[in-house]
């Protein structure tokens, strides 16, 4: 998470470049693309869940066994009306590329 101890005019002047972007009309040639990572655990139950009774939820246990990690890569053409995401084992460049050929 980024933190912004101050809001200097030269931040507030490039914060406002960026935002005008965003509200240019659509053009197919000129895209905005928005893009973001993360990376998630995978996780597998160790137990059954107790079956849903009358007037009560699914009840589950906390423990888990961890079945390792995940990269969720999300590319997002807002005003073109795309959006792509990819699961990956690792973190490559390839990634983007391979979105602005499809």
């Amino acid at each position: 998470m980024w933190v912004i101890s101050e809001i200097t005019s030269e931040f507030e002047k490039h914060m406002l470049d960026v935002l005008e972007v965003y509200e240019r009309l659509y053009d197919p040639l000129y895209t905005v693309i928005c893009f973001d990572e993360v990376s998630k655990q995978l996780h597998a139950d160790t137990r059954k869940s107790l079956s849903m009774q009358a007037g009560k939820l699914r009840k589950y246990d906390h423990e888990y066994i961890r079945k390792g990690t995940v990269n969720l890569f999300v590319a997002i053409e807002p005003k073109g009306k795309k959006r792509h995401v990819f699961v990956t084992k690792h973190r490559k460049k390839k990634i983007l590329r391979m979105w602005l050929r499809s």
